[in-house]
């Protein structure tokens, strides 16, 4: 669907659907904010900068889908992206939102039982963008925010070619991934 005739007139419905968000979002009526026609990730960013820290700053639909249903909450698929926030929202109880959000990103996925990792380097050696992954694995499972940071997460392309090579079986890209998270903060 076009959202205007020209570059000025798709500006000014870009523009009034931003202070829509932010309007909606500084109110805390976020349920409001799932119908307007922006991308989810930038409304939701957009919503998580006006919403006084009652929102979670998680924009993946999908990663708010897999923590919500780790928390118990039945058919997260289904829910709308407010809903999946507002659920969210209750079990961080008394958490301030960067800390539980930095604890779902670390813990979230982690996998129940995982064997130990041996050093080997395999995973070193394999990476493409010449990352130390066990490194920043490690980082992450040490809630190290800064140790993560200086290990340029980032720069992973997500080849799997960590996880592919690691021979205690490992998932090391999840944990680049966390880490690529962990990072913006």
């Amino acid at each position: 669907a076009s959202i205007g005739e020209n570059r000025d007139a798709a500006y000014d419905v870009v523009r009034f659907r931003i202070n829509q968000i932010a309007t909606e979002a500084h109110s805390g009526n976020f349920a409001a904010i799932d119908d307007i026609m922006i991308g989810d990730v930038v409304k939701w960013k957009i919503a998580y900068l006006y919403s006084d820290d009652k929102l979670i700053p998680i924009y993946s639909r999908e990663m708010l889908v897999k923590f919500a249903t780790s928390y118990g909450m039945e058919d997260a698929k289904s829910k709308r992206i407010s809903e999946l926030q507002a659920f969210l929202m209750e079990k961080k109880g008394e958490e301030d939102v960067i800390s539980f959000m930095f604890r779902l990103c670390v813990v979230g996925e982690k996998p129940v039982e995982e064997n130990p990792c041996i050093r080997c380097g395999s995973c070193v050696l394999s990476c493409p963008a010449y990352l130390e992954p066990v490194s920043i694995m490690n980082a992450v499972k040490a809630v190290n925010k800064e140790g993560v940071k200086s290990l340029h997460p980032e720069r992973c392309i997500e080849c799997g070619l960590c996880t592919y090579s690691c021979t205690s079986g490992i998932r090391v890209t999840d944990y680049v991934r966390r880490a690529k998270i962990i990072a913006k903060l």
